[in-house]
């Protein structure tokens, strides 16, 4: 049954067949990429839909490719041509720009990003991202985007979404996020932000990871920044390593600290509850993965790494079958790579298997090459992989979402 009224707008945009891959956006595809009840994808895009054909002709594109079982056939292709001809002659005129304009571009290249993630590509998402980074910057920034829109539902998700698919991103993990971790917490930490953190639920894609998942951009940006030095040789000046050192304890301990926030907790029901707050545990160590791995640079093979690879694949266990599924490709991405004994690779292994079969994303595939490029370089786990490197031996633009 259709809930979207063929006889509404949408009837201008589409045919037949496009409402109905539109439909089976709203009713299907949203939800398995969601981890929240509070569904922003339809919040947001579906509206858009009705407003302009370029975005009814997207949505209806990333639909179909999940409709005719994640495959981009003619017809999805057409769709997908049809809307990008739309979206140029209608919003991205240079000399026609206008609040309304940059808020649409900023959605649609989003849009665009989402959906080509989904399909596995490993080019076309990071330009788009770019894109959408530079229609931000021209606006003025994250935090003068918040204040144009007041800090409403729909631009809190375009910031969170941005930030989402900025940290996960093979591109930010060998060069820095492209928004500073110092811009995403003034527009996080301001006092209009928080305060209408309750009214904005449980993030569809970030769920109440937020506090992690920032905290796991600064490390990212702090281990760029150490391999930049490295490669200068500045590392051996005094006071960058006293700097470095001091960032890195206040950091490790950030991330011991970090809490999701308690008032979205209490929204959650009882049931999901266990799978959000597993969820961030697995994120928490994901974290402390990271630093001890490429912060303080402890060989994969050392215990304490091989104590956090046991805690992290027992997180996985605990979200693997539910929806939050999703969420755990860069932590098995990060346990993988610093697995060392037979029984934890088989275990590793079988996990891979398990949600390729299943996962919406078909990212994992190029997860699981990865890891196995990290067990032969370094068999027996003594010296570091960083993963982004085997992204750019595959000239792989990677998001790990």
């Amino acid at each position: 049954m259709f809930l979207l009224s063929p006889s509404s707008s949408l009837s201008l945009f589409l045919d037949k067949t496009g409402l109905l891959y539109l439909e089976y956006f709203r009713s299907h595809v949203t939800d398995i990429l969601c981890v929240s009840k509070f569904n922003y994808f339809n919040e947001l895009f579906l509206p858009l839909a009705h407003h302009d054909e370029a975005f009814a002709l997207i949505m209806a594109a990333w639909g179909g490719f999940f409709y005719k079982g994640k495959k981009v056939d003619k017809q999805v292709s057409n769709y997908l041509y049809n809307s990008v001809i739309k979206f140029k002659q209608n919003f991205n005129n240079p000399e026609q720009m206008s609040k309304l304009n940059y808020y649409f571009q900023i959605c649609y290249y989003l849009i665009l990003v989402g959906y080509n993630i989904c399909n596995g590509d490993t080019q076309n998402w990071a330009k788009f991202l770019s894109n959408c980074y530079n229609s931000i910057k021209e606006y003025g920034g994250i935090q003068q985007l918040c204040e144009s829109f007041h800090y409403s539902n729909d631009v809190r998700f375009l910031v969170s979404s941005f930030q989402y698919h900025d940290i996960m991103s093979s591109d930010s993990a060998k060069n820095g996020t492209l928004v500073s971790m110092e811009e995403y917490n003034r527009t996080f930490n301001h006092e209009n932000f928080k305060m209408t953190e309750v009214a904005y639920g449980i993030d569809s894609l970030q769920g109440c990871n937020r506090p992690i998942y920032t905290l796991l951009g600064e490390l990212i940006n702090l281990k760029v920044q150490i391999r930049r030095m490295c490669k200068h040789n500045d590392m051996h000046k005094q006071e960058n390593s006293n700097s470095i050192e001091a960032e890195s304890r206040i950091l490790y301990q950030n991330i011991i600290d970090a809490q999701p926030n308690g008032e979205l907790v209490f929204l959650l029901p009882e049931d999901e509850k266990p799978l959000h707050l597993s969820s961030f545990e697995l994120y928490r160590v994901c974290c402390k993965l990271n630093w001890f791995l490429y912060i303080k640079g402890l060989l994969p093979v050392e215990p304490k790494i091989q104590c956090l690879v046991l805690e992290t694949l027992s997180l996985v266990d605990r979200l693997i079958h539910s929806k939050f599924q999703v969420v755990i490709c860069l932590p098995l991405l990060m346990a993988g790579i610093c697995c060392v004994k037979t029984r934890e690779r088989e275990k590793v292994s079988r996990i891979f298997e398990t949600i390729s079969k299943s996962c919406p994303v078909p990212n994992v595939s190029k997860c699981w090459t990865i890891v196995q490029m990290a067990w032969k370089s370094s068999p027996e786990g003594t010296s570091i992989t960083n993963w982004e490197d085997i992204c750019n031996q595959f000239d792989w633009h990677l998001n790990v979402c």
